[in-house]
Protein backbone atom coordinates (compact mmCIF):
# COMPACT_ATOMS: atom_id res chain seq x y z
CA UNK A 1 0.00 0.00 0.00
CA UNK A 2 1.22 3.62 -0.63
CA UNK A 3 0.06 5.99 1.30
CA UNK A 4 0.04 9.41 -0.11
CA UNK A 5 -0.98 13.19 1.48
CA UNK A 6 -1.32 16.07 -0.81
CA UNK A 7 0.44 13.62 -3.39
CA UNK A 8 3.91 13.40 -1.45
CA UNK A 9 4.78 9.88 -0.03
CA UNK A 10 5.13 9.64 3.34
CA UNK A 11 6.29 7.63 6.36
CA UNK A 12 4.26 6.67 9.18
CA UNK A 13 5.89 9.07 11.07
CA UNK A 14 5.40 12.02 8.85
CA UNK A 15 1.60 10.92 8.36
CA UNK A 16 0.89 10.83 12.04
CA UNK A 17 2.17 14.53 12.41
CA UNK A 18 -0.07 15.60 9.50
CA UNK A 19 -3.08 13.50 10.34
CA UNK A 20 -3.40 15.74 13.45
CA UNK A 21 -4.73 18.83 11.23
CA UNK A 22 -8.29 19.73 11.58
CA UNK A 23 -8.53 19.78 7.33
CA UNK A 24 -6.80 17.13 5.75
CA UNK A 25 -7.13 14.98 2.30
CA UNK A 26 -5.75 11.84 1.97
CA UNK A 27 -5.25 9.28 -1.91
CA UNK A 28 -4.39 5.46 -1.30
CA UNK A 29 -3.62 3.93 -4.33
CA UNK A 30 -4.78 -0.16 -3.70
CA UNK A 31 -4.16 -2.89 -5.79
CA UNK A 32 -5.30 -7.03 -3.83
CA UNK A 33 -7.52 -9.59 -5.41
CA UNK A 34 -8.81 -9.79 -2.24
CA UNK A 35 -10.82 -6.24 -2.23
CA UNK A 36 -13.75 -7.36 -4.50
CA UNK A 37 -13.51 -10.68 -2.51
CA UNK A 38 -17.02 -10.79 -1.27
CA UNK A 39 -15.42 -13.77 1.65
CA UNK A 40 -12.25 -11.57 2.21
CA UNK A 41 -12.13 -8.34 5.16
CA UNK A 42 -9.42 -6.27 6.03
CA UNK A 43 -8.08 -3.39 6.78
CA UNK A 44 -6.43 -0.74 3.95
CA UNK A 45 -5.62 2.30 6.10
CA UNK A 46 -5.23 2.34 10.26
CA UNK A 47 -3.52 5.20 11.18
CA UNK A 48 -3.47 6.77 15.14
CA UNK A 49 -2.53 10.52 15.30
CA UNK A 50 -2.48 11.87 18.66
CA UNK A 51 -6.27 11.66 19.90
CA UNK A 52 -6.92 11.23 16.34
CA UNK A 53 -8.23 7.92 14.51
CA UNK A 54 -8.01 6.88 11.24
CA UNK A 55 -9.67 3.56 9.69
CA UNK A 56 -10.20 2.38 6.31
CA UNK A 57 -11.46 -1.04 5.72
CA UNK A 58 -13.49 -3.80 4.16
CA UNK A 59 -16.63 -5.03 6.35
CA UNK A 60 -18.95 -7.66 6.13
CA UNK A 61 -21.74 -7.76 2.94
CA UNK A 62 -18.79 -5.77 0.34
CA UNK A 63 -18.68 -2.54 2.29
CA UNK A 64 -15.60 0.04 2.25
CA UNK A 65 -16.21 2.04 5.34
CA UNK A 66 -14.33 4.92 6.48
CA UNK A 67 -14.01 5.97 10.05
CA UNK A 68 -12.94 8.92 11.62
CA UNK A 69 -12.59 9.70 15.44
CA UNK A 70 -11.91 12.63 17.49
CA UNK A 71 -12.79 13.65 21.04
CA UNK A 72 -14.59 16.47 19.93
CA UNK A 73 -17.02 15.07 16.89
CA UNK A 74 -17.05 11.78 17.97
CA UNK A 75 -17.00 8.93 15.75
CA UNK A 76 -18.38 8.95 11.78
CA UNK A 77 -18.34 6.78 9.41
CA UNK A 78 -18.83 6.58 5.41
CA UNK A 79 -19.58 3.47 3.57
CA UNK A 80 -19.66 2.41 0.03
CA UNK A 81 -20.79 -0.86 -1.66
CA UNK A 82 -18.30 -2.27 -3.68
CA UNK A 83 -20.98 -4.14 -5.62
CA UNK A 84 -21.46 -1.16 -7.25
CA UNK A 85 -18.11 -0.70 -8.17
CA UNK A 86 -16.23 -2.13 -11.71
CA UNK A 87 -13.64 -5.04 -10.42
CA UNK A 88 -10.24 -3.84 -11.41
CA UNK A 89 -6.60 -4.10 -10.49
CA UNK A 90 -6.38 -0.68 -9.08
CA UNK A 91 -8.56 1.40 -7.09
CA UNK A 92 -7.67 4.69 -5.75
CA UNK A 93 -9.65 5.42 -2.49
CA UNK A 94 -9.78 9.12 -1.40
CA UNK A 95 -10.52 10.29 2.51
CA UNK A 96 -10.59 13.56 3.50
CA UNK A 97 -12.34 15.21 7.07
CA UNK A 98 -12.90 18.42 8.52
CA UNK A 99 -14.21 19.68 12.04
CA UNK A 100 -17.69 19.29 10.19
CA UNK A 101 -17.90 16.50 7.91
CA UNK A 102 -15.86 13.60 6.36
CA UNK A 103 -16.20 11.84 2.84
CA UNK A 104 -15.36 8.53 1.46
CA UNK A 105 -14.46 8.34 -2.31
CA UNK A 106 -13.64 5.36 -4.81
CA UNK A 107 -11.86 5.74 -8.15
CA UNK A 108 -11.53 2.53 -10.37
CA UNK A 109 -7.98 3.24 -12.32
CA UNK A 110 -10.22 1.99 -15.41
CA UNK A 111 -10.65 4.64 -18.19
CA UNK A 112 -14.26 6.23 -18.36
CA UNK A 113 -15.56 4.73 -15.23
CA UNK A 114 -16.96 7.49 -12.43
CA UNK A 115 -15.78 7.92 -8.76
CA UNK A 116 -17.74 6.43 -6.04
CA UNK A 117 -18.23 8.96 -3.05
CA UNK A 118 -20.15 8.58 0.22
CA UNK A 119 -20.60 11.29 3.14
CA UNK A 120 -20.06 10.49 6.37
CA UNK A 121 -23.37 10.07 9.68
CA UNK A 122 -22.84 9.39 13.08
CA UNK A 123 -21.51 5.94 13.50
CA UNK A 124 -23.11 3.33 16.35
CA UNK A 125 -19.66 2.23 16.18
CA UNK A 126 -17.25 4.30 18.45
CA UNK A 127 -13.38 4.75 18.51
CA UNK A 128 -11.48 6.42 21.10
CA UNK A 129 -7.45 6.43 21.62
CA UNK A 130 -6.39 6.08 25.14
CA UNK A 131 -4.02 7.72 26.74
CA UNK A 132 -1.56 5.02 25.96
CA UNK A 133 -2.22 5.13 22.32
CA UNK A 134 -4.15 1.90 22.22
CA UNK A 135 -7.29 2.43 20.29
CA UNK A 136 -10.64 1.27 21.68
CA UNK A 137 -13.48 -0.30 20.04
CA UNK A 138 -17.33 0.90 21.92
CA UNK A 139 -20.34 -0.17 21.28
CA UNK A 140 -21.90 -0.89 17.47
CA UNK A 141 -25.13 -2.02 15.57
CA UNK A 142 -28.25 -2.63 18.12
CA UNK A 143 -25.66 -1.91 20.76
CA UNK A 144 -25.79 1.59 23.18
CA UNK A 145 -22.93 2.33 25.68
CA UNK A 146 -23.76 5.26 27.93
CA UNK A 147 -19.97 5.37 29.20
CA UNK A 148 -16.50 3.74 29.19
CA UNK A 149 -13.95 4.06 32.17
CA UNK A 150 -10.34 1.97 31.12
CA UNK A 151 -7.38 1.45 33.69
CA UNK A 152 -4.41 0.00 33.79
CA UNK A 153 -2.57 -0.98 36.53
CA UNK A 154 -4.44 1.75 38.72
CA UNK A 155 -3.83 4.80 35.62
CA UNK A 156 -6.52 5.81 33.71
CA UNK A 157 -6.20 4.91 30.29
CA UNK A 158 -9.76 6.43 29.08
CA UNK A 159 -12.43 8.33 30.31
CA UNK A 160 -15.25 9.75 29.05
CA UNK A 161 -15.17 13.31 27.10
CA UNK A 162 -16.50 16.45 28.26
CA UNK A 163 -19.11 16.36 25.80
CA UNK A 164 -20.19 12.86 26.31
CA UNK A 165 -20.26 14.04 30.04
CA UNK A 166 -22.56 16.45 29.65
CA UNK A 167 -24.70 14.05 27.22
CA UNK A 168 -24.60 11.67 30.10
CA UNK A 169 -25.90 14.02 33.00
CA UNK A 170 -28.81 15.32 30.01
CA UNK A 171 -29.94 11.91 29.44
CA UNK A 172 -30.10 11.43 33.63
CA UNK A 173 -32.38 14.64 33.81
CA UNK A 174 -34.74 13.48 31.53
CA UNK A 175 -34.97 10.39 32.87
CA UNK A 176 -35.63 11.85 35.85
CA UNK A 177 -38.56 14.25 34.34
CA UNK A 178 -39.84 11.69 33.13
CA UNK A 179 -40.17 9.15 36.03
CA UNK A 180 -41.57 12.20 38.00
CA UNK A 181 -43.83 13.07 35.31
CA UNK A 182 -45.46 9.44 35.30
CA UNK A 183 -45.63 9.12 39.07
CA UNK A 184 -48.18 12.60 39.24
CA UNK A 185 -51.70 12.67 38.60
CA UNK A 186 -52.63 13.71 35.08
CA UNK A 187 -51.68 17.40 34.60
CA UNK A 188 -49.83 19.08 31.74
CA UNK A 189 -46.55 20.32 32.47
CA UNK A 190 -43.90 22.16 30.55
CA UNK A 191 -40.24 21.55 30.94
CA UNK A 192 -37.77 23.50 29.85
CA UNK A 193 -33.48 22.94 29.69
CA UNK A 194 -31.20 25.89 30.44
CA UNK A 195 -28.14 24.90 29.61
CA UNK A 196 -24.48 26.67 30.43
CA UNK A 197 -21.68 24.92 30.03
CA UNK A 198 -21.57 23.48 33.33
CA UNK A 199 -24.87 23.05 34.40
CA UNK A 200 -28.52 22.76 33.58
CA UNK A 201 -31.30 23.93 35.76
CA UNK A 202 -35.32 22.18 35.00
Amino acid sequence: MRCIFFNLPLDQKKCEELFKRQIGTVSVEYSSEDLFKPDKKGILVDIVAGAHYFLVEKCENQLLKYFHSTPGTGTLVASIDLNEVPICDIVRVCFNWSPTEINLYIEPVIKGHRTYAAKGIDSARCYRVGKDRSVYRIGDEGVEVIEVTVYEKGRKQLGPTAIQSWNIVLKALAAVVTSCVDSLPSCQMDVVYYATSSSATI
